[in-house]
């Protein structure tokens, strides 16, 4: 299961393309995120659609937060996990926050 929550949505556009590619990422690895190693390699394919949409100057910075900083140790034993994004859009001030919470723990 994902919950999601969004904050300073400024192009549906781009929101739609990361948000398809972060919910598919996410169904397809979430019950293997337990593991450390394939956890990083599904943070660095979401770092590589940011790093592209940067390139193609869709957005200007970008932070990817899925470790202790947004996660408990309760959090990971519940089988619970936080995915949260952080990006400025091109020509744009204002900070656009995704927040994915997913795993086998997650009700809603």
């Amino acid at each position: 299961m994902i919950r999601t929550k969004h904050k300073n949505i400024i192009s549906k556009r781009i929101l739609t393309h990361i948000d398809d590619f972060i919910i598919d990422i996410l169904h397809h690895e979430q019950f293997r995120w337990r593991d450390s190693d394939r956890k990083s390699k599904a943070i660095d394919i979401i770092d590589i659609l940011f790093s592209e949409l940067k390139q193609h100057k869709d957005i200007e910075q970008f932070k990817i937060i899925c470790d202790k900083r947004n996660n408990s140790q309760h959090d990971f034993d519940q089988g619970i996990y936080h995915l949260e994004i952080i990006y400025v859009q091109a020509q744009c001030l204002n900070k656009t926050r995704l927040h994915y919470i997913f795993g086998t723990g997650v009700q809603f």
